[in-house]
């Protein structure tokens, strides 16, 4: 019985002492937002960018060496088509999107819930999408183990006769953080 007291009595203060758990895991990193302009992944030339790696707000391409991306983009019938990266490699790290109907300014956060990680999503010019990207994060603490971007699509367009699509995407790539706010987030 004693034995059980203070096992419990430890576990009951480590809690408080904690208070919560999500939040042992401070920002480093500031919100930062660029626009990026990639290619189709159909009729591109093999060079050229065909995806997003939102960790390090750059554009890459599809199937290069050590390449880590969260989206994979193509163009189909006047919209851009988001591909969550574990559509095209299995092995991937799973990415979820989600549409939305407010602008790219009004939306402050990240929600929870509701990402798309099973198909494709097609995005219309002026329209945004929050992203929960794939897994950088150590120390495997659950809710605190993606980070969020939003990406409206500005432009559908060709560079050198290949068709592009320019976005304009806000990243926050601090683990679990959910806020678009400039500077380190508060949540």
């Amino acid at each position: 019985m004693t034995a059980r007291f203070i096992a419990l009595a430890i576990a009951l203060l480590a809690v408080a002492a904690c208070e919560d758990v999500t939040r042992s895991i401070d920002p480093n990193i500031e919100v930062t937002e660029d626009t990026l302009t990639v290619f189709p992944l159909r009729g591109s030339p093999l060079s050229a960018p065909t995806a997003f790696d939102l960790f390090s707000l750059r554009a890459l391409r599809v199937g290069d060496a050590n390449a880590l991306y969260d989206l994979a983009i193509d163009t189909a019938g006047g919209a851009a088509v988001l591909y969550p990266s574990q559509l095209i490699d299995i092995e991937a790290a799973r990415t979820g999107v989600i549409e939305s109907t407010a602008t790219f300014e009004s939306i402050l956060e990240a929600p929870t819930t509701g990402y798309q990680d099973t198909a494709a999503v097609s995005v219309t010019i002026g329209e945004t999408v929050i992203v929960r990207a794939r897994n950088v994060c150590t120390g495997s603490i659950p809710g605190r183990d993606f980070f969020h971007a939003k990406l409206q699509l500005l432009e559908l367009g060709t560079s050198g006769g290949f068709r592009t699509a320019r976005f304009r995407i806000r990243t926050n790539p601090n683990c679990g953080f959910r806020s678009f706010a400039d500077g380190l987030p508060e949540f």
